[in-house]
């Protein structure tokens, strides 16, 4: 089975060719010709530029951080939303300090 599917993939493509030959004018053929040439010439600096590539790639160290990542900072309104006056005694309110308290630490009270 496998030996008629090779023959069959090699006459394929050789009867394809003479049809088209016996059947299309000499232009068209000037053309398919040229494409298909076009094509061929192309492939060896395909493989070339594939080898030089592959090898830049194996040459490449990977990059290690040489700091440690840092945990990310979450901050945490602790009276809700509410407003805070930009400037002290706006709108009558009394400046009040802003606290922040930093989660996973110990609070010294």
């Amino acid at each position: 089975m496998k030996k008629w599917l090779a023959i069959g993939l090699c006459l394929f493509p050789l009867a394809l060719g003479v049809v088209a030959g016996i059947r299309l004018s000499k232009e068209s053929l000037a053309v398919i010709m040229g494409v298909l040439f076009g094509l061929i010439s192309s492939l060896p600096l395909y493989l070339v530029t594939l080898f030089v590539l592959k090898r830049e790639v194996r040459k490449e160290e990977p990059k290690v951080n040489p700091y440690p990542p840092t945990p990310p900072v979450i901050v945490v309104n602790p009276g809700g939303a509410r407003f805070t006056p930009l400037l002290p005694y706006e709108g009558g309110m009394s400046y009040e300090p802003r606290t922040f308290r930093v989660i996973g630490e110990e609070r010294e009270d």
